[in-house]
């Protein structure tokens, strides 16, 4: 049950950059030279669980973060909910808007609470997690009305997690494991960008591929 729980309240929200400080060219994102803020919102899902997020993404010239909510929805029975913040660093020599090749080295932190009474058992879950890792992307097509941004990322996620049961000691434990994910960026006149990824999770038993898109709207800045 541990890694059927821990896939969606870390990987999809890491792994995919659905939750993570994943901004800039280096996943597919605009930069933040023209917008210092914009709204985020996405879904993931595997075969056991789905998970929906919006959040506030902002950023200069080389930093940038990120704060989020979202909710897991387990085919075992039972909702979680989600928060998290991350942060990032766009490395690389000369303008960011004028490199073809991006490398944004991040971390991400958060917590779920639930879900509670896991398939009518009585035991309650929650979980706390930390996952650092890096986005590189490259800058296929740059125009003013489409830019396409292939991106790949690797992470090494941790978690802590408690299981409470109203019968029982409470059980307690520690994971760590690492994220493969590729995907593409789509930008659509400097305003909209549309991210569909997918995830490979190494060394966590009982997981398998994860499927997502995020979608990210500028609040203000030039076009």
């Amino acid at each position: 049950m541990r890694s059927k729980l821990c896939i969606c309240s870390i990987l999809l929200l890491t792994g995919l950059g659905i939750g993570r400080a994943r901004a800039q060219v280096c996943s597919g994102e605009f930069g933040f030279a023209g917008s210092p803020a914009r709204l985020i919102f996405g879904l993931g899902f595997n075969s056991s669980a789905q998970t929906y997020h919006g959040g506030l993404r902002v950023g200069g010239e080389r930093v940038f973060g990120e704060a989020e909510f979202g909710m897991a929805t387990y085919d075992v029975g039972g909702d979680a909910w989600d928060y998290g913040a991350g942060f990032g660093l766009q490395l690389g020599a000369g303008h960011p808007e004028e490199r073809k090749v991006h490398l944004c080295p991040e971390i991400f932190v958060g917590l779920s609470s639930g879900p509670q009474n896991i398939a009518g058992t009585g035991i309650d879950y929650s979980e706390k997690h930390f996952a650092i890792g890096a986005d590189a992307g490259f800058v296929l097509v740059h125009k003013k009305v489409i830019d396409l941004v292939p991106t790949a990322s690797f992470v090494i996620a941790n978690a802590w997690y408690t299981l409470k049961a109203p019968t029982a000691v409470d059980s307690t434990g520690f994971d760590t494991w690492e994220i493969v994910s590729l995907g593409v960026g789509l930008g659509f006149g400097n305003q909209v960008t549309l991210a569909p990824a997918i995830a490979f999770p190494i060394g966590l038993s009982g997981s398998g591929t994860v499927y997502g898109v995020s979608c990210s709207i500028k609040l203000s800045g030039k076009p």
